[in-house]
């Protein structure tokens, strides 16, 4: 009797649970709702999903205008979701990864007819994934694709940050800080991530069942050999900090000079330090190994770079990557609920076997190329294939080349160019990917050298890059710069600009004259009384800062001095080199010993020896003309050692239990000015 009990609570509570999923597929079809930003608009019998006219930049979605709720006759409906890699970022609007799928599709199996809609777009959260997905069964779909994943590490955990969450939030951090430390902090927030992951494919699956809908999943892979991870070493136990950035000095020796034994031996001194708690230690690792000639170790080193960046709001912005945790996570998912799957990073190994995913499959740290996508839509069509089992696709090959214009191709190079300048921060030169980048769009179409010249001149200007008459000439140009390209940035971006004036040295010989003449009519410092720190716009590497510096709060204001979590913090600054400059600095050092030196350099020579102390004081120091170039100027403060006295762990768990921000990282210095005048 008790068996008998207990069999029957079973079948009842499934029957509930039968019964609650059927009001909730009729509600969904009740309700009309929008769909992501296609809104319902009823015509005449036909319910028509229709979306706002794409802004003037571009926005993050599909430019699709419209899609009907009910499907043609004999059509095969696929709905296409996932992030800016599923979306064809930097290509579209001129390319999209769904287009050419259905047209794959369409053209491998011409006696059927299928239709795509794309649902993919940039910046996508797994709220608004499974909010999208769960909207889109109105359109009762025989097949999803879920393109997805890159964007968890970065956007899912915000709550985890000691800078942005409210008062509640960070006393929840300071909690497992003071029992944990940060690694228990870190291992909480990947399980919090995982979580959400792992719950948001178990409704998607639910509602697939449902909806008697097929899901494939698209594992992403990421760009391991060009895009590199340099983050600060968290804040470690006595002297630990100073004897790892020591070893890093001799890391980056080894590095410029290609003693790659060498280099994996410090790198693994290093790992002793920070236990894996540093990307920086595993890219140097992997580039002593990809030098040696053993890509699999360099493979796992570039890979384990990736997982280690587990708190991506405390040091400098993180760039987002799948890590192996969420590539695992969507291959159990697959198996699980008996997803198709598609996995690009086996795909990828499988058509390069001696080489590290590069440039030729990514534009930049996880966005796909031509040949990326071409690779990935096949395999997707050919997964779809497997799971619809359609006497159609009999003998059909997906494998084609998209199709792109030259000059949208060539803006999706420079644009992979401009990202590169905005979101590196290297252990490497980043000075020929640049370079590499910007060659390439001109090879692909030499009128993009017009656009190049208009996003310098735009940068230039000392006005939102909206006002100026670049931008005018950009909007009615074949080459047209969108938000997704970098077009609107509020930093001098001085190192995208040096590098198209060197890539257009030979094509346009007038042009280094003309970057000078912008850069000494409007950012001299002769002339303007400018304050590089106050000014926000004149680091060397706008992202080399601790990340929370770099944004404003709501009323415009940014934090009042720069704070240093590197040793060495450069900056750019526009000289006529026609005679001496006096420099004023306000800064000091945390923690610092009264009378530490900071030296500061300008175009590398050493121009001044700073007694700084831990209380803001005022220094002046003459430049001489000799030290100076005409133009751009590169001026370096490297900071004096940790002395190991500065912030510690129970200061850290300290400020979070109260609700106030802080940092897991030492802080080197802090400027509250950086000032430049006419000596006399």
């Amino acid at each position: 009797l008790l068996l008998v009990r207990k069999i029957q609570r079973f079948v009842w509570k499934r029957r509930g649970q039968e019964h609650d999923r059927a009001i909730e597929a009729k509600a969904i079809f009740e309700t009309r709702a929008a769909i992501s930003i296609w809104q319902p608009e009823q015509s005449g019998d036909v319910l028509i999903f229709r979306r706002p006219s794409p802004a003037q930049f571009g926005d993050h979605f599909s430019h699709r205008i419209q899609f009907t709720q009910h499907k043609a006759d004999d059509t095969i409906r696929i709905c296409y979701f996932g992030e800016s890699a599923a979306a064809g970022y930097l290509y579209a609007p001129g390319l999209y990864p769904a287009e050419h799928l259905e047209f794959a599709l369409n053209n491998a199996s011409p006696d059927q007819l299928f239709e795509v809609i794309d649902f993919s777009r940039t910046n996508e959260t797994l709220d608004s994934l499974l909010n999208t997905f769960t909207n889109a069964m109105q359109l009762e779909p025989e097949l999803c694709v879920i393109f997805s994943g890159n964007n968890w590490s970065l956007l899912e955990t915000p709550e985890a940050s000691p800078h942005f969450p409210d008062i509640n939030s960070r006393q929840k951090i300071g909690e497992i800080f003071s029992r944990e430390g940060l690694d228990g902090l870190a291992d909480q927030v990947v399980k919090a991530r995982l979580t959400r992951a792992g719950m948001t494919l178990e409704k998607i699956h639910r509602l697939a069942e449902q909806f008697n809908t097929q899901i494939v999943l698209v594992i992403p892979e990421v760009n391991l050999a060009d895009w590199e991870s340099r983050q600060p070493v968290p804040l470690l136990t006595g002297s630990s900090n100073q004897q790892w950035y020591q070893l890093y000095k001799q890391a980056r020796t080894h590095l410029e000079e290609k003693e790659w034994e060498s280099l994996i031996d410090t790198g693994f001194a290093m790992w002793n330090l920070d236990r894996g708690s540093c990307p920086t230690t595993y890219r140097l690792i992997g580039l002593g190994h990809q030098g040696s000639g053993d890509l699999n170790k360099a493979r796992s080193a570039f890979q384990a770079e990736i997982d280690s960046v587990l708190l991506p709001f405390t040091g400098f912005l993180n760039a987002p990557q799948a890590s192996r945790y969420d590539q695992q996570l969507l291959r159990r998912a697959a198996m699980q609920y008996n997803f198709g799957l598609v996995d690009l990073p086996e795909i990828f190994r499988n058509h390069f076997p001696d080489r590290l995913p590069d440039r030729e499959l990514f534009l930049d740290y996880c966005h796909l190329t031509i040949a990326g996508i071409r690779i990935a839509v096949s395999a997707i069509a050919e997964e779809i294939t497997r799971k619809l089992d359609h006497p159609c696709f009999t003998g059909a090959s997906f494998d084609m080349q998209p199709e792109l214009a030259a000059e949208d191709q060539a803006v999706a190079e420079f644009g992979a160019a401009v990202h590169t300048a905005h979101r590196l921060v290297p252990v490497s030169d980043r000075t020929e990917l640049l370079h590499y980048w910007c060659k390439k769009a001109l090879q692909t179409s030499a009128g993009v050298a017009e656009a190049m010249l208009q996003l310098v001149e735009a940068r230039l200007m000392p006005v939102p890059e909206v006002l100026t008459d670049a931008q005018q000439r950009n909007l009615k140009s074949r080459y047209q710069m969108l938000h997704a390209h970098g077009w609107k940035y509020d930093h001098l971006d001085i190192q995208i600009v040096q590098a198209i004036q060197e890539v257009l040295a030979a094509s346009h010989p007038d042009i280094k004259d003309r970057v000078s003449e912008l850069l000494l009519k409007f950012h001299a410092v002769e002339d303007h009384r400018i304050d590089l720190i106050s000014a926000g716009k004149y680091c060397w590497n706008p992202l080399e800062q601790a990340y929370s510096d770099l944004l404003s709060d709501d009323t415009g204001n940014r934090n009042a001095y720069f704070k240093a979590i590197w040793p060495q913090s450069d900056f750019v600054f526009v000289s006529r080199a026609d005679q001496d400059l006096m420099l004023s600095l306000a800064l000091r050092a945390p923690g610092g010993k009264n009378g530490s030196g900071a030296q500061v350099f300008v175009n590398g020579t050493r121009v001044a020896s700073l007694p700084i102390s831990d209380q803001f004081n005022h220094f002046q120091s003459e430049i001489s003309q000799g030290n100076l170039v005409n133009g751009a100027n590169k001026l370096s403060i490297s900071w004096p050692d940790l002395t190991g006295t500065g912030q510690q762990p129970a200061d850290i768990t300290e400020r979070l239990l109260l609700g106030l921000e802080t940092s897991f990282f030492p802080t080197f210095g802090e400027i509250y000015s950086i000032i430049f005048s006419k000596v006399g």
